[in-house]
């Protein structure tokens, strides 16, 4: 889901792109690289939502009394 929501999806379709055509060429070690990119920016947007999500949560916590 993080994927979908807080993504660019130009460069999803890149990285999709990339590891069809290294399959398609038979090239493993191009497709384990553009494998290892997609999982890097997938973790790279957790990250990012995840942080986005605290700083929305501290700036909208009721002020303490």
């Amino acid at each position: 889901m993080v994927t979908f929501t807080a993504r660019n999806r130009a460069r999803i379709v890149e990285l999709h792109t990339q590891i069809a055509n290294a399959i398609e060429n038979h090239d493993s070690s191009a497709a384990d690289q553009a494998l290892a990119d997609l999982a890097a920016y997938s973790v790279e947007l957790a990250h990012d939502v995840r942080e986005a999500r605290q700083s929305r949560k501290k700036t909208t916590a009721p002020a303490a009394s």
